[in-house]
């Protein structure tokens, strides 16, 4: 789209600069910018690349809307052209431009992006049909549909992730029938039901966004139990749709997420003398699991506002103190050291 634009100065689509009838939001034709709405002083878009951006009200410039418009300047110096006296256009116009983009989003009415943004991972449509935002693509089902607006939640352009398997799986054949006896190789303390507890979280953390409740495990085990190989082989089956780490924060993690709804896996979750860097990670995993909205104080008396969507997978040698709130929320998986001999599985 960027190669259609005008060069400054010229018409486009037979328009001259500044001569164009706005839409029903009052912006000029096939304006690459996409305003959502406003939330108190914060006005939100989807840039040219589909991104999710905000602007507060003293945020607007210039050097902002460049941004907002990046790869496509020369569709400001034709939408809002500045002219000198002689009649030559010089530059364009920042106020205006500004001014067009808040009416824009004042006409959308009130926009949240707590409430209506939707980032990576699997989500549900009004007729609970599953749709899986990959980051640079949407899919319903297999069938690939544009990012942006659908049904009043916006999916925003993020890094790419892994895309959905494009032909039918048979019950037989399946990533389940093939990871099962995998997973059996390990010295679980329960070995009937602790693969299959953990199968059952890599299947749920797929698709957590679209689950009313998202389950937490939590690993426990000694060296020599397999437990890095376990982490890994997790790895490999989500690549850069986990979100993992030994050494993080609850902070750390939300702000990572923003709106996404991918699996999280926190290694190394150890008791320690202060456990309140852990307890507050655990109290995030609770939120999770139901969907909760999780608030927090901020500077100016503004609070911030986090819903997180995601599994979560813990991991470390002992447990820290779990309240029992946490307990009942958890699958605790406990590994046995391996038999002397054992080798590990073909994780090719």
């Amino acid at each position: 789209l960027a190669a259609r634009d005008p060069k400054p100065g010229d018409a486009y689509n037979g328009i001259l600069p500044d001569e164009w009838e706005g839409d029903e939001l009052g912006l000029p034709p096939d304006c690459p910018i996409v305003p959502l709405g406003v939330d108190d002083r914060v006005y939100w878009f989807l840039d040219t690349l589909g991104q999710l951006r905000s602007l507060e009200f003293s945020e607007f410039g210039q050097k902002a809307i460049n941004s907002l418009f990046m790869g496509r300047h020369h569709y400001l110096y034709w939408a809002w052209p500045r002219f000198n006296k002689e009649g030559t256009l010089t530059s364009w116009r920042a106020e205006k431009c500004s001014e067009d983009l808040m009416a824009a989003c004042a006409r959308k009415g009130p926009w949240n992006a707590v409430e209506r943004a939707r980032g990576r991972g699997a989500w549900t449509l009004q007729d609970g049909s599953l749709v899986m935002h990959c980051g640079t693509q949407l899919y319903r089902g297999v069938t690939p549909v544009g990012l942006g607006e659908l049904e009043g939640d916006v999916y925003m352009t993020r890094p790419p992730i892994l895309q959905p398997w494009p032909r039918a799986i048979g019950a037989n054949a399946g990533p389940a029938a093939y990871l099962l006896p995998i997973l059996r190789t390990w010295n679980w303390a329960r070995p009937d039901i602790d693969p299959i507890l953990f199968l059952g979280w890599l299947g749920a953390a797929m698709i957590g966004g679209a689950l009313p409740w998202r389950p937490i495990i939590y690993m426990t085990g000694d060296k020599a139990t397999g437990k890095s190989t376990l982490q890994k082989l997790m790895k490999l089956i989500f690549g850069n749709a986990l979100i993992k780490s030994a050494d993080t924060t609850a902070a750390g993690i939300y702000q990572l997420l923003k709106s996404d709804a991918l699996p999280v896996a926190v290694d190394e979750l150890e008791g320690k003398a202060d456990t309140r860097k852990a307890k507050a990670i655990i109290e995030l995993a609770r939120l999770a699991a139901s969907g909760d909205l999780m608030l927090r104080g901020g500077e100016s008396h503004k609070g911030t506002q986090f819903n997180a969507r995601s599994a979560f997978s813990f991991s470390s040698i002992l447990t820290p103190p779990l309240e029992p709130q946490d307990l009942s929320r958890m699958a605790l998986l406990r590994l046995y050291r391996l038999e002397e001999g054992s080798v590990s599985p073909d994780l090719d």
